[in-house]
Order: structure tokens, then sequence, then C-alpha cells
């Protein structure tokens, strides 16, 4: 579960498919505040297409899902993910990319044939700050000022 909290506005949101019933209850909550919402999995991001089609959705993805938060998935579900493949039920207005993944075919899609802005993160080295601005539209940084 990931929480995020506003002056205004406490919002959670569930990473796996047991994500619509609370959503549900969040958009309660959400509507009367203008927050973004961004989820690392694609199904909060439908969900809430569907609840409150006017807020601003994200997705969160990277290329490898190696970390150990995502060993329930199954290798379809890591691609699907990866590549984007939720997009045309998900329409996010924007993609947020791992930085070192970067090019990759469904970032690149959303960003030059769909228009989405890309975000990459999370830019910590010239390096990346370098790949960040050939590959993306901004990025999300830590550990200096740009």
């Amino acid at each position: 579960m990931c929480r995020a909290q506003t002056r205004s506005a406490s919002v959670a949101c569930v990473r796996r498919k047991n994500a619509r019933p609370p959503l549900k209850t969040n958009v309660a909550t959400i509507n009367r505040n203008t927050i973004d919402v961004a989820g690392g999995n694609a199904e909060p991001i439908i969900a809430l297409r569907a609840l409150a089609p006017a807020f601003t959705r994200g997705i969160v993805a990277e290329r490898t899902y190696k970390d150990s938060e995502w060993r329930t998935l199954t290798a379809k579900q890591k691609r699907a993910l990866a590549f984007l493949l939720h997009a045309q039920r998900s329409r996010p207005h924007f993609i947020a990319y791992q930085v070192n993944d970067l090019p990759s075919p469904g970032p690149w899609i959303a960003r030059n044939v769909f228009g989405r802005p890309l975000l990459t993160w999370t830019v910590r080295t010239d390096a990346e700050r370098a790949r960040a601005k050939r590959r993306a539209d901004q990025m999300i940084f830590e550990g200096f000022r740009p």
C-alpha cells in the first residue's frame, strides 16, 4: 500500500489488483481536492480513470521489475507494465520511467506518438542527467540541485 498526504487530503492506494474497492472510498476524499495521483501498478490508474476521469493520472514504470516488491508478478505481468501494454485501458496523462531503463519502446511510443510527457526517475548523477535530457521531458532527481 502506498500513502500520500497533502495539507488538504490524505490518499491511500493499493498497488495490486485488489485496489478497486479502497480506491472508491479514497476518490470521495480526493474528489474534494485538486491533486495528482500516480501509481506503480496500472490497476489503480485504470480504476481511477473510471471513477474520476478528470483527475490527472500517471504511471510509474521500469523495464526490469527485479526489486523484491514485484516478486509476486508473473513475467507476463512485468512485461505488460514495462512496455506500458495497459496504456489503452489506463490512458495515463504522463509516464514516469526509470532513467537507466531508457530508451525503451513503451515510453518512446507514449512520448513521441501519443504526446504524453515522459519523466525520468530517480536522477542522481551527471550521466543520468544527460540521459534524462536526451530521452525525457523532465526528471525526478535527488542529491543535487539542477
